[in-house]
């Protein structure tokens, strides 16, 4: 830096007298400005290599007593497992669920099949675009779970990572296929927070409105899909879709319902009903599902026990009714009854209050209120 101080200095020497003073003002700015930036470079190379020797010190700390940091299954938090902790877990929770063990690896046998599926799809799948819907490289969905620190005995969040999986491409295929041709309904979904309030303050509400929620356990792998392949052979008939393209839907669903599959270990697992964790097309899948049962079935329920409101998001559903009216614990069992492959939990409001989706919502006297839930710091479990 001094060195081009001095070059810099003996350079304005030779200008005319009346420069000088300008031009070494600017020099002597842009020297300032390097040797900052000279400074922040060493800063941050201090900086860097500090943050390197934490991060190897922790990376150390965790090889020597087997374990491994991961995000927990629900808030902003952290979680520190011991590997043999993780392992045991996820292998209870495959013991305890509709999962069987198979000796090899059938994903080969699975993308055969998928190309066989696909080359037959004429209706849905143009000819030219047939190969964007085959994995060409893939391997079995992989099974890891999330720690659900805020239960007792810190069970599993199963996360299954279908990306490479034979039937990922074909599934988003069918989603959008799906919502393309068959008509669903949405007279009982809530899109946010901000869309339930304003259907919530529609409805005149007393001293005794109550509201309660529901939660379906497991939903995904508790739809019966036997159930799900005649709904879709239902709606189908509508007469604005075309029976081949009704016909190829069912074909595909029941292919990508069937290579519901994973691995752990390397070991391999299917899973013997329901839909697959991680499948792009579970989502549209339980909706068709469910969409239907409350139109058929449930809404009789609703009415019979007369219910003010019933609000549905994925597997929570939010329910307002008049005590004095109404026994809820009777609608829990008939809703279990009703679809007895889910299982539906209950839980009541407590202080006029309830929490559900990210608010929650407060009764005062005869109008309401909500309040964002209030999310917890970053924590270390």
């Amino acid at each position: 830096m001094k060195e081009l101080a001095l070059e810099a200095e003996t350079a304005v020497s030779y200008l005319q007298a009346t420069e000088q003073d300008y031009i070494r003002a600017l020099i002597a700015h842009s020297i300032e400005q390097l040797y900052k930036q000279n400074n922040n470079k060493n800063y941050h190379n201090h900086r860097t290599q500090m943050e390197m020797h934490t991060i190897n010190s922790i990376k150390n700390k965790l090889q020597e007593n087997k374990a491994t940091i991961l995000k927990a299954d629900k808030g902003n938090t952290i979680a520190i497992w011991y590997t043999d902790e993780q392992i045991t877990k996820t292998r209870e929770f495959i013991r305890n669920n509709h999962f069987s063990p198979i000796p090899n690896d059938p994903t080969y046998t699975f993308q055969k099949e998928i190309r066989k599926i696909v080359s037959l799809c004429n209706h849905t799948i143009r000819k030219e675009d047939k190969w964007k819907y085959i994995n060409l490289n893939p391997t079995a969905p992989i099974l890891r779970g999330l720690p659900k620190i805020h239960k007792n005995n810190t069970p599993i969040r199963p996360i299954i990572n279908w990306q490479k999986a034979p039937t990922h491409k074909l599934a988003q295929l069918l989603s959008r296929l799906i919502e393309m041709h068959i008509p669903l309904p949405y007279t009982f979904n809530v899109k946010n927070s901000i869309h339930l309030m304003e259907d919530l303050e529609s409805i005149p509400i007393s001293h005794s409105t109550k509201f309660t929620s529901l939660h379906i356990a497991s939903m995904y792998s508790n739809v019966p899909t036997k159930e799900v392949i005649n709904i879709i052979e239902l709606l189908g008939t509508h007469p604005n879709v075309y029976p081949a393209i009704t016909k190829e839907l069912i074909t595909v669903t029941n292919t990508i319902m069937k290579q519901n599959y994973f691995t752990f270990l390397n070991n391999w697992y299917t899973q013997n009903d329901g839909l697959a964790m991680g499948a792009p097309t579970s989502p549209i899948l339980s909706e068709i599902y469910l969409k239907y049962m409350e139109h058929s079935h449930l809404y009789t329920i609703l009415t019979e026990n007369k219910i003010l409101g019933y609000f549905r998001y994925v597997d929570d559903i939010l329910i307002m009714y008049n005590e004095e009216d109404t026994d809820i614990e009777l609608i829990l069992n008939q809703f279990n009854n009703t679809m007895p492959t889910m299982q539906f939990s209950i839980e009541k409001e407590t202080n006029n209050s309830i929490s559900f989706l990210d608010i929650t919502v407060h009764k005062n006297h005869d109008s309401l209120s909500s309040g964002y839930t209030e999310s917890r710091p970053p924590q270390i479990q």
